[in-house]
C-alpha cells in the first residue's frame, strides 16, 4: 500500500457519499485539462440547521505527497465515527525507536457528534490531480519533484503554480517596487520550474474550483495543507501586518509602483515604509486559533519527551516563512480566501490558515537528525506521524472556533 492516485482519491471520495448518504454528500467540480475529476466531499448532520461552513484543501502543490491522504483519512475518520457513535482513537506509532500517541490521542463521540451540529465540514482532498500523478508515478527525479499542474503553458512548457495565481497582488510588479517585486517568490516566466503565476489571475481550473467552493458556500474557515516543515501559518503572506493604519490594504492603488517614480510601489520585507492593515481583533484571533492547533498537535504526541519534541510547530504569519531570504509570498490561496472580507464588507469573517507538514530531514537546527521525510514521507514509516499531526491540527481548529 502506498499513496493514492487522482482517480484512486476520487474513487474512495464517492465510495465516502454512497456508504454514509445521511451525512456524507459529493460535491463534483471542474475536470481539469488533463481530463481528471476533482471532487470535494461535505460533512455534515442531514437536519436543516445553520452551520458554520469550513473549508480544507490539500493536494494543491503535486510533489507534496501527503495531504490528500491525510485529508481523505481525517474524512474517513469522521464520518466512520459519527456513524457509530464512537471515539477516533489514534494507535501507538513507533518510528525510529520513538513512542508517539501513548497515551492514546482520542476524539470523543460527543466531540465528534458537536462537530457535526456546528459545522459544515467541505474536504477537498486533491486540488491538483494531474500533477499528482505525474508526481506519484513518476519515473525520474525530475517528475518526482514536479510542483505545478499539467496544462502546457507555451511550446514544450508545462504548469503553473496553483498557489501563486489566486487574485491577490497578483500583479506583483505593480504591487511592489522594482526591488521588491525581484524578492517575491513569483515568476512571470512560463517555463519556470516551480512558480509561474499563470497567464492571469484564477486562470487555472484548480484555482476556479477552490475559488468556487469559497464562494458558493460562503466558507467562514480555511486551512490549506501544504508540505514541507512544521508551521501554521496566518496572513498576511505578502507584506509585514500592521493593525494602526486601514488605509495601507492590498487593494488601494495609491500604494503601487508608479513607472514615473522609480522606487515607488510597497517595500515588502526589503523595508518599514509599507505594511499591511490587519483588523487587530482577526489577527488575535487568528493567533489564538493557531495557538490551539500548534497545542492541539504537541499533546497529540502522547508522555514520551522525545516524541513531543518532534511534534512542536511553529505558529508565524505567513510572511515570516520567508524572512531568511526576505522573500514574500503573492497569488496564495490563503491570503485570498482571507482577503475577500476587506473588498465586501457584507461578507462575514473568515480565518485562514496554511499547515505545513512533513519537516526535511536537516530542518531543524537544534536536531539534524529529526526527519519527517519532507515531500515524500515513506508511507509505512513516516505517514502515519504526519498524518496524525495534520488531523489533531484541524480538530484543534474545530475545537477553536
Amino acid at each position: 500500500m502506498g499513496y493514492l492516485k487522482a482517480l484512486e482519491v476520487s474513487v474512495a471520495l464517492n465510495q465516502l457519499a454512497t456508504d454514509f448518504r445521511a451525512t456524507c454528500t459529493r460535491i463534483p467540480l471542474t475536470t481539469t485539462s488533463g481530463g481528471r475529476t476533482v471532487e470535494a466531499v461535505a460533512l455534515k448532520n442531514p437536519e436543516p440547521e445553520d452551520r458554520i461552513p469550513v473549508l480544507f484543501v490539500g493536494g494543491v502543490h503535486a510533489r507534496e505527497w501527503a495531504p490528500p491522504d491525510a485529508l481523505l483519512g481525517f474524512a474517513q475518520r469522521l464520518l466512520t465515527a459519527r456513524a457509530n457513535a464512537s471515539d477516533i482513537v489514534y494507535p501507538e506509532f513507533v518510528s525510529g525507536g520513538i513512542s508517539y500517541s501513548s497515551p492514546n490521542y482520542r476524539i470523543t463521540a460527543a466531540q465528534i457528534a458537536g462537530f457535526f451540529k456546528k459545522f459544515e465540514l467541505i474536504i477537498l482532498p486533491l486540488v491538483n490531480p494531474d500533477g499528482r500523478d505525474t508526481s506519484v508515478k513518476a519515473t525520474t527525479k525530475t517528475e518526482q519533484g514536479w510542483r505545478k499542474n499539467r496544462r502546457q503553458t507555451t511550446g514544450q512548457c508545462r504548469g503553473v503554480d496553483i498557489n501563486r495565481n489566486f487574485p491577490i497582488a497578483w500583479e506583483h510588479t505593480d504591487y511592489y517596487s522594482p526591488a521588491a517585486a525581484m524578492k517575491a517568490d513569483i515568476s512571470t516566466r512560463p517555463c519556470h520550474p516551480e512558480v509561474y503565476k499563470g497567464p492571469s489571475a484564477g486562470s487555472e481550473i484548480e484555482t476556479q474550483n477552490v475559488m468556487n467552493l469559497v464562494t458558493t458556500r460562503k466558507i467562514r474557515a480555511y486551512v490549506d495543507v501544504h508540505m514541507s516543515g512544521r508551521n501554521i501559518q496566518h496572513p498576511w503572506g505578502m507584506e509585514r501586518n500592521q493593525t494602526d493604519n486601514p488605509a495601507r490594504t492590498f487593494d488601494e492603488a495609491g500604494f503601487n509602483h508608479l513607472p514615473a517614480l522609480p522606487n515607488s510601489g510597497r517595500d515588502g520585507l526589503l523595508g518599514d515604509g509599507y505594511s499591511e492593515f490587519i483588523n487587530d481583533t482577526l489577527l488575535q484571533r487568528h493567533k489564538a486559533i493557531a495557538e490551539a492547533m500548534r497545542a492541539e498537535i504537541e499533546s497529540s504526541a502522547g508522555a514520551n519527551p522525545l516524541a513531543i519534541r518532534r511534534s512542536k510547530y511553529r505558529v508565524m504569519q505567513s510572511v515570516d516563512a520567508g524572512i531568511r531570504q526576505r522573500e514574500t509570498f503573492i497569488g496564495c490561496s490563503d491570503d485570498w480566501v482571507f482577503s475577500r472580507q476587506f473588498v465586501d464588507q457584507t461578507m462575514p469573517e473568515c480565518v485562514a490558515f496554511t499547515i505545513e507538514c512533513g519537516l526535511e530531514a536537516g530542518d531543524n537546527p537544534d536536531n539534524p537528525a529529526d526527519n519527517d521525510g519532507g515531500f515524500f514521507p515513506n508511507f509505512n514509516t513516516q505517514f502515519p506521524k504526519i498524518e496524525r499531526e495534520v488531523h489533531a491540527g484541524l480538530f484543534g481548529l474545530l475545537k477553536a472556533l
